[in-house]
């Protein structure tokens, strides 16, 4: 794990690279013909990008600061720049950005391929877990603790916490069929393209879909599988994007599942999931691949969602009753880990998963690394079911970086223009 300072790379001079360390600042020239004004402009530049409030600010409730917990890793199949692809830095700088419209007290971010910390973070307090993370989790010494993780994530839930599921979280890969049963859907069949895909509000009334979203579109939708009425729906464009042509719901009996978002193929992209014996709640939003649209504009859609998404997961978990035996909830079959109980869906279980199990079409192998090709036509959503029933903390504070030097440079040639001696005229 890479321990970073929670101040770094919030100015858009500094890129973080692949391996978590921070580029050079991009060097600025002023034209030298009129330095006082080359000054002035500099120390105006210098203050103006000082503050992330250039790039927005979700818009939330007032509330106390959260404590979160991001694991998550980098896979790179379209081969994007560090300016468009959205990496684990990126999302941890978003998120603790105090600008952000959202309060974080502190911030551990966690590589899923060396998961330790994870589990004392967990155990010590946590109010929501960020799950980005595309692969199963991999102790530091290289053991699979997939199924270890996904224990430590339930107790969470049960215990009230909260987890978001962000964009890759919910892919289908080998060693991840515990977590994606328990977090309730896997997709597979990826796609990158400049059309990317509609995002389309079908919870008009849920907190995550409304507060603080506008949509200047609408467009008819309607789904009796996932119980949504015919009706014109808001929508965004969310271009670029990566986008999955196969999206699974795994359900178990007496969950309350409200899907928030789905695309223009009538597939979910984002839900709302509390499951009996829960305390906390599950919010799944898969939308992110690309960096602009999903969290650098911190005022727009794609962000707003994911802050929504944080403060309803941390704030609603506290008005949910306690596992009861007279609550009327009915038995969900969980095993004595607190993981759900058998699997409908495991990739592992044809020798060796390289077969999407989201569908009964074949899919490429879901190997991380290679661009999946699925095809002009998606396949059908289908749903399954258990049953008969329907690296260190970071705290948060100033942030501080090139801008500020850049400021003081400017500052200087002004100061250093002003005491300049004039020269003597001829003739004095």
């Amino acid at each position: 794990m890479v321990v970073r300072p929670a101040i770094g790379a919030t100015h858009p001079s500094f890129r973080s690279t692949s391996s978590g360390s921070l580029a050079q600042p991009m060097r600025l020239r002023a034209a030298t013909s009129r330095p006082i004004f080359a000054g002035v402009a500099l120390l105006i530049a210098g203050f103006t990008s000082m503050s992330p409030a250039s790039v927005g600010a979700a818009t939330l409730p007032e509330h106390t600061p959260f404590r979160l917990l991001v694991v998550a890793d980098e896979v790179n199949p379209w081969e994007l720049s560090d300016e468009a692809l959205t990496q684990p830095i990126d999302v941890e700088v978003a998120l603790s950005d105090s600008a952000s419209g959202l309060l974080v007290e502190t911030i551990v971010s966690v590589d899923s391929q060396c998961v330790d910390e994870a589990f004392g973070v967990i155990d010590g307090g946590v109010d929501v877990i960020v799950y980005f993370a595309h692969l199963p989790a991999i102790a530091c010494d290289g053991t699979v603790v997939q199924d270890q993780l996904t224990e430590q994530f339930a107790a969470h839930l049960e215990r009230g916490g909260g987890i978001v599921v962000f964009h890759h979280g919910i892919y289908v890969a080998r060693g991840k069929a515990s977590v994606l049963q328990l977090l309730g859907g896997n997709a597979g069949g990826v796609e990158f393209g400049e059309d990317g895909q509609d995002v389309i509000n079908v919870a008009p009334g849920h907190f995550v879909t409304t507060n603080g979203l506008t949509y200047a579109m609408e467009r008819e939708f309607e789904s009796s599988s996932l119980g949504i009425p015919l009706g014109m729906y808001g929508v965004f464009a969310n271009s670029p994007d990566e986008r999955y042509s196969q999206y699974e719901l795994t359900t178990v009996e007496g969950e309350r599942r409200e899907i928030l978002f789905v695309n223009a193929r009538g597939q979910p992209i984002a839900y709302d999931l509390t499951r009996p014996g829960w305390r906390g709640r599950v919010i799944t939003y898969q939308p992110g691949e690309y960096q602009p649209n999903a969290i650098d504009d911190r005022d727009g859609s794609n962000f707003q969602v994911l802050a929504n998404a944080i403060y309803y997961a941390a704030t609603e978990a506290e008005d949910l009753p306690p596992p009861s035996s007279d609550d009327g909830s009915t038995d969900t079959g969980d095993d004595d880990d607190g993981t759900p109980g058998t699997e409908t869906l495991d990739p592992e279980d044809d020798g060796g998963g390289d077969e999407d199990p989201t569908s009964s079409a074949t899919s490429p192998d879901p190997d991380p690394e290679v661009p999946m090709e699925t095809g002009d036509a998606p396949p059908p959503m289908a749903t399954s079911t258990q049953s008969s029933g329907s690296c260190s903390v970071h705290p948060v504070g100033p942030k501080f970086g090139a801008s500020w030097i850049l400021a003081a440079w400017g500052l200087a040639g002004v100061l250093r223009r002003r005491r300049r001696p004039r020269s003597a005229s001829p003739g004095q």
